[in-house]
């Protein structure tokens, strides 16, 4: 899951805090909470950004990114001879209406200053 943080990364020439990646749940490799101990959840990649245009490309680039794994693991498995897993994403948004309508008074406002 590593290499998804860093491709991010490597393909953006934007400011890391633009769009914040968090890695949570078993096998991510991060500890929580005064006992240092992995979430129980499963493992789970969270995007957010406070500008909805953004967070929509960045949730675009991981489920390409993403496809690109599982389609690479299965390809590994068939030349191993392992069975193959068909692994599928699944994506629970939870956008606040403000941060909608902030990403569109930005575009509102671009497009006021391109007219004058």
């Amino acid at each position: 899951m590593k290499r998804i943080i860093e491709e991010c990364r490597a393909n953006s020439n934007a400011p890391v805090d633009i769009v914040k990646l968090r890695l949570r749940g078993q096998g991510s490799g991060f500890k929580e909470g005064h006992m240092k101990r992995e979430c129980p959840e499963p493992l789970h990649l969270c995007i957010s950004s406070q500008f909805y245009d953004k967070f929509m490309i960045a949730c675009r680039e991981i489920e390409i990114l993403l496809n690109k794994i599982y389609k690479e693991y299965a390809n590994f498995c068939r030349k191993n001879q392992r069975k193959v897993i068909q692994y599928k994403l699944k994506k629970v948004m939870n956008v606040p209406a403000q941060a909608i309508k902030a990403s569109l008074t930005q575009e509102e406002s671009k497009f006021d200053e391109e007219l004058y």
